[in-house]
């Protein structure tokens, strides 16, 4: 029998104890069979109709689902999205016209091919998608076969559903009155299931090693989504430790309820702007419902990564408009395009680089080989400006040059509109985002050529300090509170402000309560996060006086290495900040 405490990733808060439910569901064994001339298209048929009932399986799913549920339809709608595109079909029909193998066979090798694509890309888009292929995959494969699916609908007690992972269709399809928790052996903050059980608010951890191998039916585990612990079989002491946690969390909560609905003010009546990060349009009922004043990262890459084909200009302006629409009258900053780097369509033919996060992405691609893409974004944003308060802004801007490329472009896409007699906001603001070292460095000559800032902190970091992000190797180094990144981010808000322009953050600083005081501290305006962390980061504000902090940029200048700041930081929270519910 297991026993002990296990450490592993926290990705839904919570403190929940139960009886464990193992979870593996299997991969099924793909046949391959040879075709006669004349069972290709009976076999074509039958594909079809596999496809067909697993895209009504998805619509099944996410109709029934209740509640404010914006991020698991989203999700859900990327399945439908895929299922319903005509090259699945087409591709997987030729192979079992060319190769002459019955319908699995060719459904295994093109999603095959289309998954390993995939797996190249070290970051979390291509996992996220990668997650979907696989998901997919699997429904359409037990139609061919005819097995039914494993869903987690019909349990007939409250369980602590342990695994070695999840799908997001087996997150979106447990009866959640019966999965109080779940614990998982792989996956991590920014996993579709990890996303998804922070929408269903169900407490989860993941990346647990040989978790399944330690647990059998029937044991009582605790799992603590809050500071990312499983407790097998725990012993009296730890049952004690649970309950208060437990009332602790419901407390918190509670508290953070309260907040919603007010203003992200300090006690002495300093205002700072929360918005929301968001890559889906489905995501503006979570930005509303956490209290978040807008959104501030509007990330546009998934249009052109979850499609086979690029997405034209009414398409786009389509999805623009009915974000604009949906957040009036609060603003939607809508980030052009960042494709290279880590994030590749297959529309696009990139050249092979040594080091493609220095290379041809974001606005340098926009403004080389992808100008005509780029235009066209432009135009589809300028139009959804007419229905709601949009800002533009540009990703991974080094110099000026850079800027005065995009507002040619900009001038250009706005005479079209006028010719075509189109409406849209002529006096639509424009914005970079501050991530190169060089744009920090000469924010005071950007800031007369733009109208804001917003600092992306995971690459102004990354790049700062040469770690690459994804490098599990050089996590060590990738330091938040290095006080050279510090130091850039002061000077650009220095920068703006001397031009009466107003900066905010949209990495993963801004969300981070433990670093609110400090943000604030530096002077930025605006903090732009994922929907959920914006209660607590709220709190956070509500209990700071701005005029106690105001000169923390100076204090900052002082130190010299991370372990000062991160001391100096942690006496600020200390002083004016409650900590985390399981901390308390």
């Amino acid at each position: 029998m297991g026993k002990g405490e296990y450490q592993g990733i926290p990705v839904s808060p919570g403190v929940v104890k139960g009886k464990v439910l193992l979870y593996s569901p299997e991969s099924p064994h793909v046949p391959r069979r040879s075709l006669a001339p004349e069972e290709v298209e009976p076999e074509t048929q039958r594909l079809r109709r596999a496809i067909e009932a697993a895209r009504e399986q998805i619509l099944h799913v996410r109709r029934g689902l209740e509640g404010d549920l914006d991020e698991v339809s989203a999700i859900l709608n990327s399945h439908v999205q895929l299922l319903q595109d005509p090259t699945l079909v087409e591709r997987t029909a030729e192979l079992i016209d060319s190769k002459r193998v019955n319908a699995e066979y060719a459904l295994y090798l093109h999603m095959g091919s289309f998954a390993s694509q995939l797996r190249r890309l070290p970051q979390q888009i291509g996992q996220r998608h990668l997650e979907i292929v696989q998901d997919i995959t699997k429904r359409v494969m037990h139609n061919l076969l005819g097995r039914t699916d494993h869903l987690l609908m019909e349990l007939e007690e409250p369980v602590v559903l342990v695994a070695h992972d999840l799908s997001p269709s087996d997150t979106a399809t447990m009866d959640r009155e019966k999965v109080i928790a779940f614990a998982t052996e792989i996956g991590g903050p920014t996993s579709h299931t990890a996303i998804m059980a922070r929408s269903l608010e169900i407490p989860a951890v993941v990346g647990v090693p040989h978790l399944t191998r330690m647990v059998k039916d029937g044991d009582t585990v605790i799992v603590d989504g809050t500071l990312g612990r499983v407790t097998i079989n725990p012993d009296l002491l730890e049952l004690e430790d649970y309950e208060k946690a437990r009332l602790r969390f419901e407390a918190f909560e509670h508290e953070l309820d309260q907040l919603r609905e007010l203003e992200a003010e300090t006690l002495d009546g300093y205002r700072i702007e929360l918005s929301a990060n968001i890559e889906l349009p489905e995501e503006v009922e979570s930005v509303k419902r956490h209290g978040a004043c807008g959104i501030g990262l509007f990330r546009t890459e998934y249009l052109f990564l979850s499609h086979h084909a690029l997405p034209d200009e009414e398409e786009q302006f389509q999805v623009y408009r009915q974000v604009a629409e949906e957040v009036a009258p609060d603003v939607v900053i809508i980030r052009t395009i960042d494709l290279g780097g880590d994030k590749f369509t297959s529309h696009v033919e990139y050249p092979r680089e040594m080091n493609p996060f220095l290379g041809w992405r974001a606005i340098r691609f926009c403004l080389d080989a992808g100008q005509e893409i780029f235009e066209t974004q432009l135009r589809a944003i300028l139009r959804a400006s007419h229905y709601g308060k949009v800002k533009i802004m540009y990703p991974m801007i080094s110099g000026s040059r850079e800027v005065h490329q995009c507002r040619h472009l900009l001038e250009e896409a706005m005479e079209a509109l006028e010719r075509q007699g189109l409406p849209f906001d002529r006096q639509i603001e424009v914005g970079v985002m501050i991530e190169v070292p060089s744009a920090a460095m000469i924010a005071d000559v950007l800031a007369r050529d733009v109208d804001f800032f917003s600092i992306g902190t995971n690459d102004l970091i990354q790049y700062t300090l040469a770690v690459d992000r994804n490098n599990e190797r050089m996590a060590y180094l990738y330091e938040p509170l290095h006080p050279s990144v510090l130091r850039l981010i002061k000077n650009t808000v220095d920068a703006g402000h001397a031009e009466g322009r107003w900066v905010g953050i949209c990495g993963e600083m801004a969300g981070d309560p433990s670093k609110t005081a400090l943000l604030v501290g530096l002077g930025l305006d605006e903090l732009s996060m994922s929907p959920v962390a914006v209660p607590e980061v709220k709190k956070v504000i509500r209990s700071l006086r701005f005029e106690q902090i105001k000169d923390l940029g100076d204090e900052i200048a002082r130190f010299s290495t991370v372990e000062e700041v991160a001391r100096y930081v942690d006496q600020l929270n200390q002083k004016y900040f409650s900590a985390q519910p399981s901390e308390l």
